[in-house]
């Protein structure tokens, strides 16, 4: 492939990018407390915004809503924010809803049909919220050896597929992937990549 565009995020580490639905802007995540918005026609930076702490905190990850109206944006302290696009304006904070606040929040992915946005709140653990009344709708527990690495959202907004990696450290690996169906709670499918082999399942998604 050409490279089209080169972002500048900053010194730290990139975590993560999203795109916008219209495809001309860009958003960023890094590990120096920032989310930025691009404009991919100019690669100008839009706006930044900084997350304020005791320590350097990391923005993990970054989601746009399917139809361009929010973004959300999952951090190390436990900030689990829906932003407005135009300026990163907080909307608001969904980490104070959850039970597990203080947990780093690695993931954050809105459903297909944009009614509710998740996140990985807590280890083997995604809440579900609504998008509109910011409630907590779900939380669908995964017995996973560590926190989930990685979910993916089914086509139809029913189903929730997570997976949870490896850890050296502690010897664990995670070598299937989990489907859950959301509003009952309940595991409907294990897929398991290989028994006896050592690499770990990091990521998975689903075809549309």
């Amino acid at each position: 492939g050409v490279v089209t565009n080169t972002l500048r995020h900053g010194q730290h580490s990139v975590n993560g990018v999203t795109f916008s639905p219209s495809g001309d802007r860009a958003v960023t995540c890094g590990s120096d407390a920032t989310a930025r918005m691009w404009d991919l026609i100019t690669d100008e930076e839009v706006w930044l915004i900084k997350v304020e702490g005791s320590s350097l905190v990391a923005v993990w990850s970054v989601d746009w809503s399917p139809d361009g109206s929010m973004l959300a944006a999952g951090m190390s302290n436990g900030q689990f924010n829906l932003l407005q696009p135009s300026d990163g304006s907080l909307i608001v904070d969904l980490g104070t809803i959850s039970a597990h606040r203080t947990s780093s929040v690695q993931l954050v992915r809105y459903s297909p049909t944009g009614a509710m946005v998740a996140g990985c709140m807590a280890a083997g653990q995604v809440e579900v919220f609504d998008t509109q009344t910011h409630a907590l709708l779900h939380t669908v527990k995964y017995d996973c050896k560590r926190n989930i690495g990685w979910f993916a959202w089914s086509p139809d907004s029913t189903r929730l597929v997570a997976t949870g990696g490896a850890t050296h450290t502690q010897g664990a690996f995670d070598k299937d992937a989990t489907v859950h169906d959301i509003a009952s709670n309940t595991v409907v499918q294990r897929l398991q990549v290989c028994e006896f082999c050592e690499p770990a399942l990091y990521c998975t998604d689903w075809l549309a």
